[in-house]
């Protein structure tokens, strides 16, 4: 006689055939978002709109927030259509309120990040728009990730690049997370498979599997619509792993 984790399995193939047949496609609901912060220019612009881009086409929702330097890059560079269109340069209030319309799981990424900003981050500068926005969003559950080629030492041992190590340990230690523009090749992979198997399964039926497709991903949270249906088996994983299932609106 078959056990759970077998029926699950023949389920989940069962599922993957009907899916794969019928074409559909996930609900907007199950459609994860990233919000790309630019407060300054930044030598790795290009490599960051190529991903960004990447992941518009994975069916990811990018909103991109760039100050008006910033924004002078991106028209110099001829990477505006790479941004997508929801990018905007917003005042002071408009960075105040950037986080309204943000959906659970949505992903911060702090795209150009120097010393300054750095410090007043570590600092927790309130009254840095830039870092209250990231500050916010951290402790709303959004993971927040810090492009930080600007700062990494190219050359070690010197004070300065002991400085900038010191800096960056510091924030990772608040849970933020500095990753390099050579590092964004796999976050996009990761972000993009996490939206796969989500997308197809949010909808219709969450097994184990999709539990532990989302958490490999590095995600905390396994958000579901309204009509999701999930599995004992995959809440039992869940609950291993310490991935958070927050449940869809069914009212």
């Amino acid at each position: 006689m078959a056990d759970g984790h077998e029926i699950e399995q023949l389920i989940q193939r069962i599922t993957d055939l009907v899916m794969a047949r019928l074409g559909k496609v996930a609900g907007s609901g199950a459609r994860r978002g990233l919000l790309l912060l630019l407060p300054m220019p930044s030598a790795g612009l290009a490599e960051l709109a190529k991903r960004a881009e990447q992941l518009r086409r994975a069916g990811f929702g990018l909103r991109t927030l760039a100050s008006r330097a910033a924004l002078e890059q991106i028209e110099r560079g001829g990477l505006r259509a790479r941004l997508g269109p929801e990018l905007a340069c917003p005042d002071e209030a408009g960075l105040a309120e950037a986080l309204a319309g943000s959906e659970a799981g949505e992903v911060v990424i702090l795209g150009s990040l120097g010393f300054a900003l750095a410090g007043r981050l570590r600092e927790l500068a309130d009254d840095d728009p830039w870092v209250r926005l990231c500050t916010r969003a951290a402790l709303s559950g959004h993971r927040v990730i810090l492009v930080c080629d600007d700062l990494r030492p190219r050359r070690t041992g010197t004070p300065l690049a002991d400085r900038a190590e010191a800096l960056l340990g510091e924030l990772s230690a608040l849970g933020l997370e500095p990753i390099d523009a050579d590092g964004l090749p796999q976050l996009a992979e990761r972000l993009a498979r996490a939206q796969s198997p989500a997308s197809r399964a949010l909808g219709e039926l969450v097994t184990e599997s999709d539990v532990e497709a989302v958490y490999r991903s590095g995600l905390s949270q396994l958000v579901l619509t309204a009509r999701a249906i999930v599995t004992p088996l995959a809440r039992s994983r869940a609950a291993e792993l310490g991935l958070e299932i927050v449940e869809g609106d069914r009212g």
